[in-house]
């Protein structure tokens, strides 16, 4: 073989091998950086689930509050507005309840207005209730006035025996507030959302939610709720941003914390 042709056959092997190294100095680029992006996700997430569970810990703050003023009215009668307003006048709301109320043995709601909730009977708060539980509704119900608000209630007792409820109610604003724990940046924000991705809270003035007040299928319509009840990272663009979506189950609901963060946000950690 000639010297040329052995100059171009090395020429080619070099070639050859620099390709395979380059291909190979890629391949492991890309993996690295897959498995960097896989661990931040896992990080991320983390952080979701701590602040799923601050907002947990907020929630049953709540119904300690309403569990104790309760226990301080066994075996008291309150058959009249005026009664429950003795013993909560309007300047003396407990927690973060908007109002409080009474729910009867028949599930009729009377609160310290006049106004109420209507008749809970077919509802899950009043089959809790006449079970001895302590419950929080699943979704937002309707006051006879016409506002959206979650209804915690609990058992009160006279002698043992079931008598009613006492029961309060959470603003969209009591439910934000415990939903709005921290995030990364104004860029980000957190939600409290159903399995049909309703809204039952959410981060206020945050560049992404300030807009948004009830459900966030227009926005995220590749967002889906996990089937097992598991923890879930999913993406998805809304105005030219790509975001990372980070689910995380609240405890003892069928409902899902949800976190925020735009891709430049998730890149920079």
């Amino acid at each position: 073989m000639g010297s040329g042709k052995k100059k171009w056959l090395l020429v080619l092997v070099i070639a050859a091998v620099l390709l395979i190294l380059n291909g190979i100095f890629f391949w492991f680029y890309a993996k690295m950086n897959a498995q960097i992006q896989s661990n931040t996700e896992q990080y991320m997430l983390q952080n979701t689930e701590a602040i799923r569970k601050i907002f947990e810990t907020r929630l049953n703050d709540q119904m300690e509050v309403l569990s104790s003023e309760a226990k301080a009215l066994d075996g008291t009668a309150l058959s009249s507005q005026a009664d429950l307003l003795e013993v909560f006048p309007h300047a003396s709301t407990p927690g973060l309840f908007q109002e409080i109320g009474i729910m009867t043995l028949s599930g009729d709601t009377w609160d310290r207005s006049g106004g109420g909730l209507g008749n809970l009977a077919e509802t899950e708060i009043y089959q809790g209730v006449m079970d001895g539980q302590s419950v929080i509704s699943s979704r937002q119900l309707l006051t006879e006035n016409g506002v959206s608000v979650m209804v915690m209630a609990v058992p009160l007792y006279h002698d043992g025996v079931i008598t009613g409820a006492l029961y309060g109610t959470l603003s969209r604003s009591a439910m934000d507030t415990m939903v709005d724990t921290m995030r990364f940046s104004e860029d980000c924000g957190n939600a409290l959302l159903t399995e049909d991705l309703t809204i039952l809270g959410k981060s206020q003035n945050t560049n992404f939610f300030r807009n948004i007040m009830t459900r966030l299928n227009e926005q995220f319509s590749t967002l889906t709720i996990p089937e097992d009840g598991r923890e879930a990272v999913q993406h998805a663009v809304y105005l030219h941003i790509r975001y990372g979506l980070f689910l995380s189950p609240v405890e003892g609901h069928d409902w899902y914390f949800l976190s925020v963060i735009p891709q430049t946000v998730i890149d920079a950690q």
